[in-house]
């Protein structure tokens, strides 16, 4: 209970955490979970490399908060972050993401905007943020930014109770029977 970590390195003097295999390879090791019981927990100025599992990210953030910025994160089994049960980013800025086996995001659609700016998404075309359906409502005063790859949205998604901005030149991509209502419920 009441864990945190705070892993903020610098520009000069980075935080790696890598495998330990003497030929590394993705999904070597499962990766960095933050869990409900965790709180104000950063990272800054870090590379997470070889890490996930088929299904998992290699940073997981589960139902808690996490400060994001300034890091790398390469070689992703399957997605670089995987955000579930309401965990949102309390800042998420100047990031690079590559060479995932997934998107490298993967994030509910009540928290999109917590993705802040400066992101970099090097993947295949057809991957970007994945947008799924745990919480689907989009409540309140809300931003989507126009990030270098798509949003790839899964199901339907309800705005309702504020305004969602997009920002000019952003792309949405919707799966088949997913959809976009706007004032649904309120």
């Amino acid at each position: 209970n009441n864990s945190t970590l705070i892993a903020n390195g610098t520009a000069d003097k980075p935080i790696t955490f890598t495998s330990a295999a003497s030929s590394p390879m993705a999904g070597d090791w499962e990766g960095i979970t933050f869990d409900s019981y965790s709180f104000n927990n950063s990272m800054k100025y870090c590379t997470v490399q070889y890490a996930g599992t088929v299904s998992g990210g290699a940073v997981y953030v589960h139902n808690t908060s996490l400060a994001f910025s300034n890091n790398h994160i390469l070689d992703a089994k399957a997605y670089g972050l995987l955000l579930k049960w309401e965990a949102y980013f309390s800042e998420m800025n100047n990031n690079t993401i590559e060479k995932c086996g997934n998107h490298p995001v993967r994030i509910e659609a009540s928290k999109v905007h917590t993705i802040g700016t400066g992101n970099l998404f090097i993947c295949q075309d057809e991957k970007g943020v994945n947008i799924y359906d745990g919480n689907s409502n989009i409540l309140g005063n809300v931003s989507w930014k126009n990030l270098n790859k798509p949003y790839f949205v899964e199901n339907t998604l309800d705005a309702y109770n504020g305004i969602l901005t997009i920002e000019p030149g952003a792309i949405i991509k919707f799966m088949p029977n997913a959809s976009l209502n706007i004032g649904s419920y309120g």
